[in-house]
């Protein structure tokens, strides 16, 4: 009975990190298509277009938002290899 549920919440923490990782991509990927299309176009009056739009609080708002999108997508990931080493070496040990 307590392997089962072990199992059941180990499945669930993955499925809910998957989940997670999937969602911070999806939302990373958005915000950069945006900043790229609204805040700097990819166009010959593109510089131009960047200089009036630079000081932009929601330009300046998307880019922060994107960049600490990145910063917290790494901590994940790092996190998460953490808690992976510490599983696998808890699994090894005997405990009665």
């Amino acid at each position: 009975m307590l392997a089962k549920l072990k199992k059941s919440q180990t499945t669930l923490a993955v499925i809910q990190f998957i989940g997670l990782i999937i969602g911070i991509s999806f939302l990373h990927w958005f915000l950069v298509q945006f900043y790229a299309h609204h805040c700097a176009p990819w166009s010959p009056f593109g510089p131009f277009m960047t200089m009036l739009s630079l000081g932009s609080p929601v330009c300046h708002f998307v880019n922060y938002l994107q960049f600490e999108l990145a910063k917290n997508y790494i901590t994940i990931w790092a996190a998460a290899g953490g808690v992976v080493i510490c599983y696998l070496f808890m699994g090894k040990k005997d405990i009665k």
